[in-house]
């Protein structure tokens, strides 16, 4: 049968820092990774420990939530920039992880949240009791309330909150807080507090940081209603801020959280010298705006429209490996608690590891499936999506705690117990999970042609027809280099007899030289997938929930 040849979608294309190729990142939320002094919290003494874990895992690079002082137990309400957290330790234990991170190859990026700091931060303070201070003008002011409406989408929480602080020159006036009144703006058009910034990320470069994952970047600078968002001062301040770290260290990282659409997030590329990355909400978000629809109803449809985004994005000049692919975070929520099959589950990783973009992300605990927490865990805000890590089947908190507590009520001991869903049960297990995501990420770190080869899709024709709307195959394509996915996202089997349309495959001879198959992962890929691909023609049944991913090299 004829095959529909979509093409290479993606332009081929290296920028940034050079170690960011074959990296994979590990994302820690450092109150619930692991403790290791035994308070009920995990620390920066706890990630030291764990550092040849996720050496084993393959982690090459970890981005730690805040770990700056802050008001709340989530960090994003900064009060101070240059101390750490005391609940997660202090900073020679800052400074011995890095070093120890360093010393296995592992990069460590910081949080930095510079949109807003909490309301106790000193510069607020000051700025609100003293008419001559420094910091009058360190956050956005008004004398009236303005009618901008909240930019995050809120509608109980206004954009302008009154000030009444007790003897305040500033009672009366009002304060922009895009997300809180708690967390009010800093003002990114003072160049006073430009300067600021600049000494904070050259603080924490110079104490050996390989980076930064700037929070809530599209919010950074608002020009008046209508105009809070992505607006060109905020990309204009990112392009010059990432500029200016880069000039500190020309090997520094940044990624953005620019939660919006791929064809938004195209904005902030430009190009050389400039940010990294952004988080790829489109591929990694919420509910219809994501992938995760194909993998819980079977259908490719949404699979096919964030490709045909992708190619959108392409024609503008944006590489691909400028949209970090993430499943699960501290916001969105884990992807176990959507695609509760643990099937599905690697086919979500196998989709996040293989298709065009930028390093991805693992938050931690995806590797093994882990469940969100309860909302009754007394943690508040949404904690029950940053619960404590599940290391083993300890009975009092899944081994998070050499002293057995937690800064949560742990309430699903089932799942690390009777389910034996932790780290230690999965790592025995070598058709887990958890080596789905190890063998994922070594292939990824070795094989060029999954980090930055070409994209060729290779739909069928009459999928519907023969249903087959749920099977996948694309390729990964250089010169020298040939990665076949396939993948059935249904639960029926499937058979396929087509021809397998990759021209590529004609010139010169190829040799399989790695995979891996659902069927068993301790195994190279069946010899009928590995030889249907070189003879270019697909001759396989697949049971339902199957994927191999094939790697050939060129021989001649």
């Amino acid at each position: 049968m004829k095959r529909i040849l979509v093409g290479l979608l993606f332009p081929v294309l290296m920028f940034g820092a050079s170690w960011v190729n074959g990296a994979t990142f590990y994302q820690i939320f450092p109150l619930s990774f692991y403790d290791a002094d035994g308070d009920g919290k995990g620390d920066l003494k706890g990630i030291t420990e764990k550092l040849d874990y996720l050496t084993n895992l393959g982690v090459t690079a970890i981005w730690l939530n805040p770990i700056f002082l802050a008001k709340d137990y989530h960090g994003y309400n900064t009060i101070d920039y240059y101390q750490i957290d005391p609940r997660l330790g202090n900073m020679e234990d800052f400074d011995r992880m890095v070093a120890e991170a360093h010393k296995r190859g592992i990069k460590v990026i910081l949080d930095l949240v510079i949109n807003h700091t909490a309301i106790q931060h000193p510069w607020f303070v000051d700025g609100v009791t003293n008419q001559k201070s420094p910091y009058t003008n360190y956050y956005v002011w008004s004398k009236t309330k303005l009618s901008w409406p909240n930019p995050t989408g809120s509608t109980t929480q206004p954009a302008w909150n009154l000030y009444s602080g007790t003897n305040s020159w500033r009672n009366g006036q009002y304060y922009y807080a895009a997300f809180n009144l708690n967390v009010p703006d800093l003002n990114l058009k003072n160049p006073q507090v430009v300067e600021e910034v600049k000494k904070i990320v050259k603080f924490w470069l110079d104490k050996g940081v390989d980076g930064f994952r700037l929070d809530a970047a599209r919010y950074y600078i608002e020009k008046g209603e209508g105009e809070q968002t992505d607006t060109p001062e905020t990309i204009e301040f990112i392009d010059k801020l990432v500029r200016y770290i880069k000039s500190v260290n020309p090997e520094a990282y940044v990624v953005a959280e620019v939660f919006a659409p791929m064809e938004i997030c195209a904005q902030y590329y430009k190009g050389e010298g400039g940010l990294d990355a952004v988080f790829n909400f489109d591929f990694g978000g919420t509910g219809d705006k994501a992938v995760y629809p194909f993998l819980l109803t079977g259908r490719t449809a949404t699979l096919r429209t964030a490709l045909e985004k992708y190619a959108t994005v392409a024609k503008k000049g944006v590489p691909s490996q400028f949209f970090a692919m993430f499943l699960s975070n501290h916001d969105t929520g884990r992807l176990s608690e959507k695609v509760k099959q643990v099937a599905k589950q690697k086919l979500a990783a196998v989709l996040q590891f293989t298709l065009p973009g930028g390093a991805p992300y693992v938050y931690y605990g995806d590797e093994i499936g882990q469940l969100h927490g309860s909302k009754k865990s007394r943690g508040g805000g949404d904690s029950e999506k940053r619960y404590p890590l599940w290391w083993s089947d300890e009975e009092k908190t899944g081994g998070f705690s050499s002293g057995g507590k937690s800064w949560v009520v742990i309430m699903q001991p089932e799942y690390y117990l009777t389910n034996k869903i932790n780290i230690k049960a999965y790592q025995q297990d070598k058709q887990s999970l958890w080596y789905t995501y190890q063998k994922l990420i070594t292939m990824r770190k070795k094989y060029p042609a999954l980090q930055s080869g070409a994209f060729v899709d290779l739909p069928f024709e009459q999928a519907k027809e023969k249903g087959l709307d749920s099977v996948l195959t694309y390729a990964r394509v250089t010169d020298n280099q040939v990665v076949v996915v396939i993948i059935n996202g249904s639960s029926s089997k499937a058979s396929l007899k087509e021809i397998v349309n990759l021209p590529v495959m004609k010139t010169g001879q190829w040799k399989y030289v790695d995979g891996i198959s659902s069927q068993d992962q301790t195994k190279p890929v069946p010899k009928n997938l590995q030889e249907s691909v070189v003879k270019g023609e697909w001759n396989v049944t697949l049971k339902g929930n199957e994927f191999a991913i094939m790697v050939f090299e060129k021989t001649k």
